[in-house]
């Protein structure tokens, strides 16, 4: 979880324009759980190059099954706060329509209280509205101001920019605070054509929060990606595996099927744990974290089975189905164990495979030209403006 601005990129504190530079985001989660972001853009060592988190894949129920984590004074707090001790939900003109349950609450705070922002649902979907929340306690400059909004657009800047007045969340949807966080809420609608959010805060009208000039970037993902894939074709993908990994990969970390993915297709990725230099040759089960475009579309987080294919000593193949995205023109993964403490993403650089696509690529077109002396002649240094929907880490590593 976008392109450089065309004017100079703001810091802190200081005004956002409508272009400027995003930050990713991780692959999406199960749609009722928070997707949550932290502050800065770069991620910790050894971590996919997808710098925001999300909670554990597990479904909120009406009853918290796991909610001994929260000390039960915690528990009890919110159960007063969310519904009052009568029994009874408190109202309010700027609640939404749904309520969070004591349950849910319990879950949300207890993954997110180390977040600087997170959303519910997680999954940004195209076309379906959804409730971003911010931590202002956790903004140097926006912690003392008394009105905040957000400055909301899509695909870098480049479709429907709004503003959202954002409210209390307790007032707005129940979420009350603990731990010494202040959750502001607003509902936010996402247009169809959206594959990426761009976002930063404003309090009072003239501070800003914008991630050191980057600004914050979810990605927006299209339901169809989710769309499961017919056991016979997962089958079929199988066994060409088994036909040709022995004489074509048998030293590979990974291979795809189709040997070079199609736009618009289904495909499948096979991973040799076993070829793995930074501990995951005996991790069980391995976590695939996949997306197109460096990571600007697509994105999946999924748990890899081990394969139907001969196993050995040195060879362990896991592997995990996958709808590509019908622009798609690369594909990036980087794999870890289920802990998410030990990670492969080749050194930080990210796996990265061929996706095969009928549509054309936008070309990167010149920003700027500089002259330099050099030697007694002239050095021309060029700068190009970004593809839509690029973020700094495509930019960095098509200009390294």
């Amino acid at each position: 979880m976008a392109p450089f601005s065309q004017s100079a990129a703001p810091r802190r504190g200081a005004a956002s324009p409508s272009s400027t530079r995003p930050q990713s985001s991780l692959p999406p989660f199960h749609p009722r759980l928070c997707a949550s972001g932290y502050r800065s853009s770069r991620p910790q060592a050894r971590r996919p190059r997808v710098p925001c988190r999300a909670v554990e894949s597990k479904v909120f129920t009406k009853e918290a099954d796991d909610s001994s984590a929260v000390p039960s004074a915690v528990v009890a707090t919110l159960e007063n706060k969310l519904h009052g001790e009568s029994g009874a939900k408190t109202t309010d003109e700027k609640k939404s329509d749904e309520l969070l349950t004591a349950a849910e609450a319990v879950e949300i705070v207890k993954n997110v209280r180390d977040s600087d922002f997170f959303t519910l649902p997680g999954e940004l979907l195209r076309g379906q509205a959804f409730t971003l929340y911010v931590d202002k306690a956790k903004s140097a400059e926006l912690n003392d101001c008394s009105s905040l909004k957000v400055l909301v657009a899509f695909n870098g800047w480049r479709l429907g920019q709004q503003e959202y007045e954002l409210h209390p969340a307790e007032a707005l949807t129940g979420l009350p605070n603990t731990d010494g966080c202040c959750w502001y809420a607003a509902q936010v609608e996402v247009p169809p054509e959206a594959r990426q959010m761009n976002f930063c805060f404003c309090g009072d009208g003239e501070k800003w929060d914008n991630n050191e000039g980057d600004n914050y970037l979810i990605i927006v993902n299209d339901e169809n990606l989710r769309r499961p894939i017919p056991d016979e074709l997962a089958a079929k993908f199988d066994e060409e595996a088994n036909a040709i990994w022995a004489d074509k990969y048998g030293a590979a970390l990974f291979f795809t099927v189709p040997e070079a993915l199609k736009a618009g297709q289904p495909g499948a990725i096979y991973m040799n744990r076993k070829r793995s230099v930074t501990g995951l040759a005996d991790k069980d089960p391995i976590v695939m974290y996949c997306g197109f475009n460096s990571w600007s579309s697509g994105n999946v987080e999924s748990e890899m089975r081990r394969a139907p294919m001969p196993q050995y000593d040195d060879i362990d193949w896991w592997t995990a189905k996958v709808n590509v995205p019908d622009d798609a023109f690369d594909l990036s993964l980087a794999f870890s164990c289920a802990e998410k403490v030990v990670f492969d993403n080749n050194d930080d650089n990210d796996y990265t495979a061929k996706v095969e696509s009928a549509a054309e690529r936008t070309p990167r077109s010149i920003k700027a030209v500089q002259a330099q002396d050099l030697a007694g002649g002239k050095l021309e240094l060029v700068q190009l403006d970004p593809r839509p929907n690029s973020n700094r880490r495509a930019r960095w590593k098509e200009e390294r």
